[in-house]
């Protein structure tokens, strides 16, 4: 049994402290709130492309650590049933606290519940949606990635990432579907990258200063570039244009700042303290992003009680942003401490695994039946 390595499970809470950050910065309008280039325009877009790697570390970490491993349908279900349980509880508390807002008509009462229950169909969340399509090819992409050499894997990786990302920089047009990184097939890309770095061990054996480095040097590319592409066009053009050229999930610079966290942080070693504080705080972290990024959380509390935010001074943003980020973090966290409970007392995980369990006896039972004996003859 491999030890766990809580240096993982801290990135993915750090990684979701990060989307907090981009969040906050985005619904507030703090990244529009600010005269060009002045110092909290710079502030602003400094935190929010140091903070831009946190999605493509996600999927990162899907394949450090699902590659190799059996792929349980149980923990997807098990996450089906924790999203639905968001998007109902919010569509039953807007539905009472904004009547006005949030119509419901006799003729339409069902419509935002059946919408709830089908977060994937209604597309209640991107990257769920995405981590969905992606998990379903999982059984492939693992017996795919297994059979494969650890210099295949590399080869196979580094190609995936210069024709998918560094190939992106020579054409703006997006020729390969990417959509700037909001598409299953960027998650499965990432997803390769993961597992080619977990086989990778030279790679890992990197300094850990040096990693640290790599992560800041990449993201200060990128938001460099953002600021001179944006003085240039707009001395040149009259108008800011394509300043956006590397600020996207896609980008080679967001994808290597990405890849020196992930490698920095799967090399930590955690003191007892944090271990229990990482493992408490671990497995509510992608509820966080269920949570806040909800629709209606997201329309009737991100939209309206964050805008004070555009009007602090460049030096107080900062620390306002992340206070805020941080409330909200421990606040989506308490919250999810009642839905982990309430799942633990109806042993929703062990219900799940047994279910997953008898299904695959069943399966397999009725393949064996199908299955024509040596002799041409069925199995009975």
């Amino acid at each position: 049994m491999t030890q766990r390595n809580y240096g993982i499970d801290l990135l993915r809470c750090v990684a979701m402290f990060m989307v907090l950050l981009l969040h906050l910065l985005l619904y507030s309008g703090t990244l529009v709130g600010y005269p060009l280039f002045s110092a909290g325009y710079e502030t602003a877009w400094t935190i929010e492309l140091f903070a831009f790697g946190a999605v493509d570390i996600y999927a990162l970490i899907s394949g450090y650590v699902g590659a190799g491993r059996k792929v349980r349908y149980a923990g997807l279900a098990n996450l089906w049933l924790t999203v639905c349980f968001y998007t109902v509880l919010a569509t039953a508390v807007f539905s009472f606290l904004e009547p006005a807002n949030y119509n419901l008509t006799p003729d339409s009462v069902f419509h935002p519940f059946v919408k709830a229950f089908f977060p994937v169909i209604s597309n209640q969340y991107w990257y769920f949606c995405s981590y969905f399509l992606l998990f379903l090819f999982l059984p492939l992409l693992n017996a795919g990635l297994d059979a494969l050499s650890d210099l295949q894997l590399r080869v196979t990786a580094v190609t995936l990432f210069l024709a998918c990302s560094v190939a992106d920089i020579f054409s703006y047009i997006d020729v390969l579907r990417m959509a700037s990184g909001y598409s299953p097939m960027w998650l499965v890309v990432l997803y390769v990258l993961g597992a080619a770095i977990r086989r990778n061990e030279p790679l890992k054996k990197a300094p850990k200063w040096a990693l640290l480095l790599g992560y800041v040097v990449f993201s200060a590319l990128t938001a460099l570039s953002k600021y001179l592409i944006g003085k240039i066009t707009l001395q040149t053009r009259g108008q800011i244009y394509r300043d956006d050229y590397l600020v996207r999930y896609i980008s080679p610079t967001v994808v290597c700042a990405a890849v020196c966290l992930l490698l920095l942080f799967s090399r930590l070693n955690l003191p007892g303290w944090l271990q229990r504080v990482t493992a408490f705080l671990a497995p509510s972290a992608f509820c966080v992003y269920l949570i806040h990024e909800n629709p209606l959380v997201r329309e009737f509390c991100m939209k309206r009680y964050f805008l004070f935010l555009p009007k602090c001074s460049a030096p107080m943003l900062a620390l306002e942003l992340v206070g805020c980020a941080m409330g909200l973090y421990f606040a989506c966290t308490a919250i999810d401490l009642i839905r982990r409970g309430l799942f633990r007392l109806l042993r929703v995980k062990p219900r799940l695994n047994r279910a997953e369990e008898k299904m695959g006896a069943l399966l397999r039972r009725r393949m064996n039946k199908a299955t024509p004996s040596p002799s041409g003859e069925a199995d009975v």
